[in-house]
């Protein structure tokens, strides 16, 4: 942004002497591409409000592409009512505004985030309506982040966004896709979040040759659960994350499992979520079953990992010991109000090329202690191991719990000689 232009709007500079040269917009004389990519990044309120820079600025905002209402969006809108002195007028979100941008916009709109807070139920005409005119507006971002309680139905529209790259759903129903549709050839990333599948997900997500990205986690079993052989059509994946509630089961199919090398030759970060016992960990088979299609795996993730459950840590200890590539290494542990139990493992002897740990939600169970130490035994290119303690440890009165902890976990070799362990209890 040139002098002469910020001194016009803070008004510092006497105009009288000015020559027609010093005169000239530079900003405004810019190619449209640029300025679109100027207000792109600016939040929208303030990119709309640029019409009041200048007369030759009043339409500028409606070269905009990206259409960003997220969360930073909805606390400025708060903030603004607040100001206005209405605390107690609950119409601080208007759908209409929204709807108002819509007709004015004079290109493609290649982004769309919508950000619904808990209490705001989202009209479901308007909803269409926007996606109606996504599809036709050439959309390859999109982004649904519901807070609300009652789950969003997403319009069929959604098939017609042929140019999507990124697709981001938190709390929404996927409908069935129509008998003409045949994939989303373009995506990138698809990265789903509570959200109950109709039949035909798989064959949506295995029509996405350049899908580098896939995201599934729920807390609830969806509609439809993935099949193993339909995630394993995705040749081109780089990132997998998956919960044990979106798949049908963690074996992998007879027909996969002989295949001669890795089935992900790119993948490199993998995410698993396993559950507790309710939603089904017993399905798990073997995590060995795992190992050789994830071989070249750098980055691995277990949540919600239940040490009180001889099933899911045999899984757990298969699938660490198995990835022969692994670097990286985070267990989050799952909260349990059960009695301690000691499980008998078998001692995994077989050297890891890990370099770094994190621990969360550590409890101090015989069985996470034992895990522990098995793998401090078998790292020697280990750097950190950091361990975060369960929130229950946390409060004023737990340090005799958190001193006996430290305690147990420095006697192990190798934690207290060369200090690979960091006990983080901030």
């Amino acid at each position: 942004m040139n002098v002469r232009f910020m001194e016009l709007i803070q008004g510092t500079r006497d105009d009288s002497n000015l020559s027609t040269k010093d005169n000239d917009d530079i900003i405004s004389s810019m190619p449209n591409i640029v300025i679109t990519d100027i207000l792109n990044r600016l939040p929208i309120q303030d990119a709309v409000r640029t019409s009041i820079l200048a007369r030759n600025w009043r339409l500028k905002w409606t070269l905009l592409t990206q259409l960003v209402f997220d969360y930073a969006f909805i606390r400025y809108l708060v903030k603004r009512h607040h100001k206005r002195n209405n605390v107690g007028d609950d119409n601080w979100y208007d759908e209409k505004n929204i709807s108002g941008l819509f007709p004015h916009l004079m290109g493609p709109i290649t982004k769309f985030v919508l950000s619904i807070p808990y209490s705001k139920v989202l009209d479901v005409k308007n909803f269409y309506d926007w996606a109606l005119i996504l599809s036709r507006k050439g959309t390859m971002e999109f982004t649904l982040e519901n807070s609300n309680d009652e789950m969003v139905e997403l319009p069929t529209h959604i098939f017609s966004c042929l140019n999507l790259t990124h697709l981001k759903l938190c709390n929404c129903h996927f409908p069935s896709a129509p008998s003409s549709f045949c994939g989303f050839h373009n995506l990138l990333s698809l990265d789903v979040s509570h959200v109950t599948f109709a039949s035909g997900f798989g064959e949506s997500i295995t029509n996405s040759p350049l899908l580098e990205i896939l995201k599934i986690h729920d807390e609830e079993q969806p509609i439809e659960k993935l099949n193993l052989d339909e995630i394993f059509k995705l040749k081109n994946l780089k990132i997998l994350s998956l919960s044990l509630y979106a798949i049908d089961s963690m074996e992998i199919p007879n027909s996969l499992s002989v295949h001669g090398g890795p089935y992900f030759p790119n993948l490199e970060e993998l995410f698993l979520s396993l559950g507790d016992n309710e939603g089904g960990v017993e399905e798990i088979v073997s995590g060995k079953l795992l190992c050789d299609s994830f071989s070249c795996v750098k980055s691995l993730t277990l949540t919600l990992v239940d040490f009180d459950s001889s099933v899911v840590l045999r899984f757990m200890y298969e699938i660490i010991w198995g990835l022969p590539n692994l670097q990286t290494l985070t267990i989050e542990g799952l909260y349990s109000d059960y009695e301690d139990q000691s499980l008998e493992l078998c001692t995994s002897t077989g050297q890891l090329q890990l370099l770094n740990v994190v621990f969360e939600n550590f409890e101090g169970s015989e069985n996470e202690l034992f895990f522990i130490k098995n793998l401090l035994s078998c790292t020697p290119l280990l750097k950190t191991f950091t361990i975060r303690p369960d929130l229950n440890l946390l409060f004023p009165g737990a340090y005799k719990e958190k001193f006996k902890l430290a305690k147990k976990l420095l006697r192990f070799h190798r934690a207290s000689a060369i200090a690979d362990v960091d006990l983080d209890w901030s």
